[in-house]
């Protein structure tokens, strides 16, 4: 399950839209759905960093602050860093599902592991052209693997998200240090000395692989689309004889737009769109 228009409003994925228009699979539906993870975590975290910013408002003129920065516990803040560690989990299930995206297209000799690292080790017996193997390498090579390193931190060790505080300059906001080191697994050894943002780089990241991907699949021939919005087609359930509603898509949160999806008696799919703000619908 995924949100169409998040990528098509932010025109993301658009090669990729084609791929998945044209030949949809179930690795596409796990990429999207963990790519929609991505956006609406990154829109949440932003939302989160804003009510921080508002509770620091309300509360900063009755202390007594001498430093640029100082920690932060609140409510808001605890549920904005529950997101980061499963958004970088989301981050290497997309990796690792390229690959087998590329399967029915290339046409491999073998099937790929099902780690996109394991992949990247064998890259030449995959029979992929120049512009695609140099494309991947230098995403591995340039960012891809640390998105690994850093998912293993937070899956494994818990100090990842350790460094955490409210920056009060040159810019109000919420502000998560990573380790400089992403392969150093112990927590007493972390240095922080490139100031790395986690949420500046959890945005970077899931943009740098979305672009990724989307080259890979226009090298490949698939032209710019907007991503089509689908339904699981094993929740229809068709009866004999009997009209019926089989599903809802709403398109807004206050369920007064959308489609219904159900079967005739004859057991034929209809679609009826209705927007109660109109008080009135349509076939």
């Amino acid at each position: 399950m995924y949100f169409a228009d998040l990528f098509n409003s932010n025109i993301l994925l658009q090669h990729f839209s084609s791929y998945v228009n044209k030949q949809k699979n179930i690795n596409s539906d796990e990429f999207l759905f963990h790519a929609t993870i991505l956006i609406m975590g990154i829109y949440k975290i932003r939302a989160l960093n804003d009510v921080c910013l508002q509770q620091m408002q309300t509360a900063k003129k009755d202390l007594t602050l001498k430093d640029d920065k100082v920690f932060i516990w609140s409510p808001p803040m605890v549920e904005l860093l529950t997101l980061i560690p499963p958004s970088l989990s989301s981050l290497v299930i997309m990796q690792n599902k390229i690959f087998p995206l590329l399967q029915p297209v290339v046409g491999f000799k073998q099937s790929p592991p099902s780690s996109f690292r394991d992949a990247v080790k064998s890259i030449h017996i995959y029979n992929l052209s120049k512009s695609v193997m140099q494309k991947t390498l230098s995403y591995w090579q340039n960012g891809g693997l640390t998105i690994r390193q850093y998912r293993d931190i937070a899956e494994h060790h818990y100090y990842l998200l350790a460094h955490s505080y409210y920056q009060f300059m040159p810019v109000e906001k919420i502000l998560i240090y990573l380790p400089d080191d992403p392969n150093q697994k112990n927590h007493a050894k972390y240095t922080f000395e490139k100031k790395i943002e986690c949420i500046d780089y959890l945005e970077q990241s899931f943009f740098a692989l979305c672009q990724y991907v989307d080259a890979i699949f226009s090298d490949l021939g698939f032209p710019k689309e907007a991503l089509t919005q689908s339904l699981n087609p094993t929740q229809i359930d068709l009866e004999e004889g009997v009209r019926k509603t089989l599903g809802v898509m709403f398109h807004d949160t206050d369920g007064q737009v959308g489609l219904e999806l159900g079967q005739t008696e004859e057991r034929r799919i209809f679609i009826r769109s209705f927007d109660q703000r109109k008080n009135s619908s349509s076939t």
